[in-house]
């Protein structure tokens, strides 16, 4: 316990605007509480294109897209914020089993996975998103 006190001080996503996209209200809360308890300024989408729209209109600097949802799913949500901004992190989240989601995230063109496994793995996620800011 005493190491994950100490990593847990050391880690700081203070200030950071983290677009969060997920169709499930439950997912979006849990990730959304979980982001201000580090500092980070959570923003929450619904969907694909309320993400798509606030990619155009906000300064972000990662996003954590779910892949699964209804109509434009996670990597085409992603390839459209590709084609106005091609910087920003996306880590995509998926409750998926990973062999199955590998391949098509792989050939996107999205950053990183983290895998849902309730209860959330905190010290990987935010790991995760520190790598990649």
């Amino acid at each position: 316990m005493e190491s994950g006190v100490k990593l847990e001080s050391k880690i700081s996503i203070d200030n950071k605007t983290i677009l969060v996209v997920d169709d499930n209200r439950i997912n979006r809360i849990i990730t959304r509480k979980m982001l201000e308890k580090y500092k980070a300024n959570p923003l929450v989408a619904g969907g694909s294109l309320e993400a798509v729209e606030l990619a155009k209109t906000k300064s972000i600097d990662l996003i954590l897209m779910d892949i699964n949802m209804p109509g434009m799913d996670g990597l085409e949500a992603t390839e459209a914020i590709r084609s106005f901004n091609k910087n920003v992190p996306v880590i995509a989240l998926t409750a998926v089993e990973i062999e199955e989601m590998r391949e098509s995230i792989q050939n996107s063109l999205i950053c990183d996975i983290i895998i849902i496994i309730k209860p959330y793995d905190e010290m990987v996620f935010v790991e995760t998103i520190l790598k990649h800011i």
